[in-house]
């Protein structure tokens, strides 16, 4: 397992752009860094990067594009291009002209509102957040690794003090290299700091993104076989499209995550427990978790005959039959 957890200067640059931008996905918690960065970068709210991230966000960048789209640059100021873009991310963001243009930007951005200066002052604050987060996303990414059977490799936790209560996850191929970034805001604030809570609640959130590591590629590599359920959308459609789950695909994808998590709680504190995690899905919309979860026991009763997650796959897929 080759796993890292830190602070990242890209996605808090990013966040400080969300904040002054007053983006939802932006921390709303009472922490003393938010209002640092709404002192130190105030002035410049009128930069016309501000500008160019409303009107790309407007038109779809937005969500998982943006952390995505940052950790194709190398750190700011300079944000040099270091990958190449995904095509998923230039599509939601219009193209490479825009997103060059947004970079070169918000490379100007940083420079002269001294982002640099900034994140020096408050190293110290980054490096205690990471230490006191590490043990738990470590574990969390081990037992993943455990249940799939699936290397968790090349993966990097940031965690962000001003990242909204959630986290996104995003996958990066170049050549032969992946690599597999989950990013996790804070689920409250204490004493003024950033707090991203339990040891539990860290669990769920860096298992649910890893998760996305190897269910979204098995389902792109099948997604024939997952399109013949296709049908099973129709009575979810306007639930999940509220959450951003705009399609079949992504939504069976979150359905099939959100069943591994509460399976993985119930091996962790007992069925009860794994139950309740799915019936909280439940009362969220994601109705298919419940099948789900049921036929991963076979999995989980079976891994000789099924070593990893991805010999499973195609048979979750078959016996679930939940267009039925």
């Amino acid at each position: 397992m080759s796993v890292t957890v830190n602070i990242d200067p890209r996605i808090e640059l990013m966040s400080v752009l969300q904040v002054l931008d007053g983006s939802f996905l932006s921390t709303q918690f009472d922490i003393e860094y938010r209002a640092d960065v709404l002192m130190h970068f105030g002035m410049y709210a009128g930069h016309p990067v501000l500008k160019t991230y409303r009107r790309m966000s407007q038109a779809g960048f937005a969500f998982d594009a943006v952390p995505k789209a940052m950790m194709t640059r190398a750190d700011p100021p300079g944000l040099v291009p270091r990958v190449p873009y995904p095509p998923d991310v230039l599509k939601r963001a219009g193209g490479a002209e825009n997103l060059d243009r947004f970079f070169a930007e918000l490379s100007d951005f940083a420079r002269k509102s001294g982002f640099d200066v900034f994140s020096r002052r408050n190293a110290r604050m980054y490096m205690a957040l990471a230490k006191a987060v590490t043990p738990a996303a470590k574990l969390a990414a081990s037992q993943v690794e455990d249940y799939s059977g699936m290397q968790v490799k090349n993966s990097n936790i940031i965690i962000g003090p001003l990242l909204h209560n959630g986290g996104f996850s995003s996958t990066l191929e170049n050549d032969a290299t992946t690599e597999v970034y989950v990013f996790v805001g804070p689920s409250g604030a204490r004493e003024g700091l950033a707090d991203f809570g339990s040891a539990e609640q860290i669990a769920e959130i860096v298992q649910h993104e890893l998760c996305h590591s190897f269910v979204n590629p098995l389902a792109r590599a099948h997604l024939d076989k997952l399109n013949q359920y296709s049908a099973a959308f129709e009575s979810v459609q306007v639930m999940m499209a509220q959450r951003a789950y705009g399609d079949w695909e992504h939504t069976a994808n979150e359905m099939i995550i959100r069943a591994i998590v509460a399976r993985l709680m119930a091996q962790r504190h007992g069925e009860e427990a794994g139950a309740g995690q799915v019936a909280r899905e439940e009362g969220e919309g994601f109705r298919y978790v419940r099948p789900l979860a049921n036929l991963l026991k076979e999995y989980e009763a079976n891994r000789q005959l099924f070593p990893s997650f991805s010999h499973f796959y195609l048979k979750l897929l078959v016996l679930c039959r939940i267009n039925n």
